[in-house]
């Protein structure tokens, strides 16, 4: 396995590395030296990719999020996987700090007012926890 330096040395200057893991384990053995953020997920059902694996939903978010608070407090987490303005709160409640969204924005008619919404939706979640 590359170390920290390797990793930076082959990836552009500006370059932010982030992980995407699903389980307790993964969060315990994920190598927080070497990255920028955890992507967590899937949090819930998504047609975007083929996940042969069940959502998590937000009890399983926060179980994980649990994980890199205790490891390393301040350490990035989002919520993956079939986030929209209509669940994003709950994400954020479940302790992700963000959410990554594809088909929230990607299918809407304008794509623009879809992330405006969200950041919305987002930022009062994030304000409700005192961030």
């Amino acid at each position: 396995m590359w170390d920290k330096t390797t990793w930076r040395r082959r990836t552009p200057a500006d370059a932010i590395i982030g992980l995407s893991v699903k389980t307790v384990e993964q969060a315990e053995a994920a190598p927080l030296d070497l990255l920028d953020y955890v992507g967590i997920g899937g949090v819930f059902a998504t047609s975007s990719k083929d996940n042969p694996s069940p959502p998590i939903g937000p009890s399983g978010l926060a179980r994980i999020v649990s994980v890199f608070r205790r490891r390393a407090p301040k350490f990035p987490v989002c919520g993956i996987a079939g986030i929209d303005a209509s669940n994003a709160g709950e994400a954020i409640a479940a302790g992700a700090d963000g959410v990554a969204v594809i088909s929230a924005l990607s299918r809407k008619d304008d794509p623009r007012a879809a992330a405006r919404d969200l950041r919305g939706v987002v930022d009062r979640a994030l304000a409700q926890r005192g961030r």
